[in-house]
């Protein structure tokens, strides 16, 4: 045999042999191997925590409300993804309803006066002019005023949290906040309860929700000695504020301004009695407990003379208010 046509024979059979290979492992690869399939990732889980709670003063409808993270010590806007809703005011009763859109941490609710802001005087004694239970255009007559509470919220929430605003609330912020270790739920704690125990008021100050003490029906129906306690003070505080003043204008903000200053200066400390000696305007607590008394005198009063309440068995709301 021709040695030239035997070496091409051996080098066709050595072709085919690695053809036939190649060709049995690919087609043994196309029926046996499946393309993986990709789950997507989950999407992430949005924590919505609903905040709700009442501003009382007395009653401040239509207030505007902000809210404020911390950052570095400082007060700073929540952005709008941070929240279900970007403006937000209150009620006629003076309750507000703010949605926290995946945010833990320490807040700050901030009340502040809108073109239609008012607020109910429930000192016995009127308001500079204006007489007890009467509107108060804050728009028009103390349109810098601003109140506000600080707490924290987040997983130990439970997606709710109660954060009521009033005159107490808004002394204990101005200690957090001056609070040289920073805002935490520990300094909200710790200045929260001085300003509590100042007071003998035996629970969470931004929890409770005060009395409205203009309201007979709502003094008459209260069940909650805390609340109706807590009431009381507050109008008792806004009774001292406008004592002696002949008009509505700035009063609120400018005492409490003052107030403020006195009571961070001091740790947290109140006057038990007001200083002859001081100038400026002091808020002691004699002055308010008694005006809180005058308080509850008033509201009893006014169950006495309410047609429908005066025939009901107030004996225990009645001895609450004479303590």
């Amino acid at each position: 045999m021709n040695k030239d046509y035997l070496i091409e024979f051996n080098r066709s059979i050595i072709s085919l042999a690695l053809i036939s290979a190649l060709t049995a492992c690919g087609g043994s690869s196309s029926s046996s191997t499946k393309t993986p399939t990709i789950a997507p990732p989950p999407a992430p889980v949005l924590i919505q925590t609903v905040i709700k709670g009442k501003a009382i003063k007395g009653t401040i409808a239509n207030a505007v409300v902000t809210v404020y993270k911390y950052v570095d010590r400082k007060a700073v806007k929540l952005e709008d993804a941070e929240l279900a809703a970007s403006s937000i005011i209150t009620e006629d009763d003076g309750s507000y309803t703010i949605t926290l859109l995946d945010y833990d941490g320490a807040i700050k609710v901030e009340l502040s006066v809108g073109e239609n802001t008012t607020m109910i005087c429930h000192a016995p004694a009127g308001c500079g002019e204006l007489a007890h239970g009467a509107t108060i255009a804050l728009a028009t007559v103390d349109p810098t005023l601003v109140l506000s509470a600080i707490s924290t919220v987040g997983s130990d929430n439970a997606g709710t949290a109660n954060v009521n605003i009033s005159a107490l609330t808004h002394l204990a912020a101005a200690l957090i906040e001056a609070d040289e270790s920073g805002v935490s739920e520990t300094t909200i704690q710790a200045h929260s309860s001085i300003i509590a125990n100042a007071f003998n008021i035996m629970s969470s100050l931004k929890a409770l929700e005060p009395t409205a003490v203009e309201n007979a029906t709502s003094v008459a129906g209260e069940d909650n000695v805390n609340e109706l306690r807590y009431g009381l003070i507050n109008a008792g505080i806004m009774s001292v504020l406008f004592a002696g003043q002949e008009n509505t204008t700035g009063v609120l903000s400018d005492r409490l301004a003052d107030v403020i200053e006195d009571i961070v200066e001091h740790n947290g400390a109140l006057l038990v009695h007001q200083d002859d000696n001081d100038e400026g305007f002091e808020l002691s607590l004699v002055e308010v407990l008694d005006s809180a008394g005058d308080v509850a005198a008033a509201a009893a009063q006014a169950i006495a003379a309410d047609k429908i309440l005066s025939t009901q068995d107030n004996s225990e709301i009645l001895s609450e208010l004479d303590q």
